[in-house]
């Protein structure tokens, strides 16, 4: 006679191992999802000492790849047991916090700006990146922070350094507010369309100049199109060093 239950029973179970167990499955599991959990159930494994970086290629070596898990999907993971105040950063690296009866789903405002620094980045973050952002936090306010993470994302330049030039643009306009800091965004693509637009503009006229005038040659041509072409790049390159491209 078969059956599709078993009993199974704890052998010399550790209470204070399976207070962490129970609670993690019976409260945070609908919030956290599977991977997190067995990813949390590793980190205490392998805590009490050091741990590789998950930015680093040992976290794929010997984390996900005894754990079965894409690199991609840890970080996730990770992000997640964040959210839920399972895994807080430190002065010196993280620390993992036992789970509450009542799962704790609204982490300090240091907190929440590295969690959302990081799904917006797609990676964990670095021990220098998560010393500057508290550094950003202090100085600017994390709500300010994340608008300028926003910006670097938008411009595919996902770095503290790009981060730290907007708020200084920011703070040399007298901006210190978010509504303020999306009205300067606003203004500046605005004007870059603008100006783009006159250039083109421009571009059309000279083009259309050369090509319904008479030429001794063909390279004549050639030659004041890759002309024009090259002051609209120069142009936009004398931008770029000029300021943060929104």
């Amino acid at each position: 006679m078969t059956t599709d239950r078993i009993m199974l029973q704890r052998a010399g179970a550790r209470r204070g191992f399976s207070v962490i167990f129970d609670e993690l499955w019976s409260g945070y599991l609908p919030h956290i999802g599977p991977q997190a959990a067995l990813l949390y159930c590793f980190l205490q494994y392998l805590s009490g000492g050091d741990a590789p970086n998950p930015c680093s290629q040992e976290w794929g070596n010997e984390v996900c790849q005894p754990l079965g898990m894409s690199v991609e999907d840890s970080h996730q993971a990770w992000a997640r047991l964040q959210e839920m105040c399972l895994l807080v950063p430190t002065a010196d690296g993280y620390a993992l916090c036992d789970p509450h009866p009542t799962p704790q789903t609204k982490p300090s405002s240091e907190g929440k700006l590295l969690v959302e620094l990081e799904k917006m980045f797609g990676r964990p973050l670095s021990m220098t990146e998560i010393t500057l952002a508290q550094e950003f936090q202090q100085a600017y306010g994390w709500e300010l922070v994340l608008a300028a993470a926003a910006v670097a994302v938008d411009a595919q330049a996902r770095s503290m350094p790009y981060i730290r030039q907007v708020l200084l643009n920011w703070q040399a306009k007298g901006i210190n507010t978010v509504q303020q800091a999306n009205e300067d965004i606003a203004d500046f693509r605005h004007e870059k369309a603008r100006r783009h637009a006159r250039r083109g503009g421009k571009a059309k006229k000279v083009a259309s100049a050369t090509q319904s005038s008479p030429s001794t040659s063909s390279s004549v041509t050639y030659d004041e199109s890759e002309i024009v072409l090259r002051r609209i790049k120069r142009t936009e390159a004398e931008e770029r060093m000029g300021g943060v491209d929104y």
